[in-house]
């Protein structure tokens, strides 16, 4: 593996459940990391879905006075805003408890911007070290970064 230059990265999503995060062991397998702890960094590729508001024309019946009346509706269109579930595939580098030469839980992902600087090739197969949990800094302004990432660490990469 080739060196490095910046050895930090950021680990989000450490407080929810889904994609994986959670086990036999923990509801939410990314609560339980504590500093010191060892990472296996992972690319993998995984499916999203996000819920949008669209526009989209909806058919409306124009309101019928009469029998005569409803044989003449004529159908109108609409603007309305529509809920949409959208699925994407993503790739990601996923960060794994490693203990005992082991992948134990999933706990987060790499920062997309970590991953742009980095490349997800170069993250795979890391081995990184959690270096800093703000949810437990002294900072009120790092405790609000990490409730806003759901749950936030840097780790420091090792080899």
């Amino acid at each position: 593996m080739t060196p490095l230059r910046l050895k930090v990265i950021e680990i989000e999503g450490l407080h929810q459940g889904n994609n994986g995060r959670t086990c036999t062991i923990h509801p939410v397998c990314g609560k339980s990391v504590e500093m010191g702890m060892s990472l296996k960094l992972r690319k993998d590729i995984i499916e999203t879905q996000q819920v949008v508001m669209e526009t989209r024309d909806v058919d409306i019946q124009a309101p019928a006075v009469g029998v005569a009346k409803k044989l003449r509706r004529k159908k109108k269109l609409q603007k309305k805003l529509v809920k949409v579930v959208k699925t994407q595939t993503e790739i990601v580098v996923q960060a794994w408890i490693w203990k005992d030469d082991v992948e134990s839980c999933l706990i987060g992902f790499v920062s997309k911007a970590f991953v742009s600087i980095y490349g997800e090739d170069k993250l795979d197969g890391r081995i990184a070290e959690i270096s800093y949990v703000l949810d437990q800094s002294e900072y009120e302004c790092e405790q609000l970064r990490s409730a806003n990432e759901n749950g936030l660490i840097r780790a420091t990469i090792l080899f």
